[in-house]
């Protein structure tokens, strides 16, 4: 009998050794399955931040762009102004020499006087409304 009473206490360690082992088993899959949960969250949360921040450097590229547009064509426009500005000044330029060079031909007095009318009119007073030439007034 002492044999089956040694048995029986084997057994019943057998029995709870197997229960422990069945209830580690079940924390073990419940442990997979929170942290496969986890996983899973992680990465939705991941992506949707990735994609938040896609969105806003798409803005802020598109953004960029746009002030990189702007501020060339304000550049590109300031050239333009300045430049015709240049060729108005130059044009008066010529007009000035094609004066001076007419009135090279008159007496000395004559000379300075209409220079210095064509000077100021031409200098003090720039723009085609003055269409009177020196050579015009002699």
């Amino acid at each position: 009998m002492r044999l089956v009473e040694e048995l029986e206490r084997e057994i019943e360690k057998l029995r709870k050794i197997q229960q422990n082992c069945s209830n580690k088993q079940q924390d073990l899959e419940r442990s997979e399955t929170e942290i496969k949960k986890q996983i899973n969250d992680l990465k939705e949360k991941f992506s949707n931040s990735f994609s938040e921040w896609r969105g806003k450097m798409e803005e802020d590229e598109e953004s960029i762009l746009k002030l990189i547009d702007e501020e060339g064509l304000r550049a590109l426009s300031q050239i333009r102004s300045c430049s015709e500005a240049i060729n108005k000044r130059m044009e008066q330029i010529t007009l000035i020499d094609g004066e001076t060079q007419s009135v090279v031909q008159m007496d000395p007095l004559s000379f300075f006087q209409n220079l210095k009318q064509l000077l100021s009119r031409e200098l003090f007073e720039p723009g085609p409304k003055h269409s009177k030439r020196l050579s015009d007034s002699v």
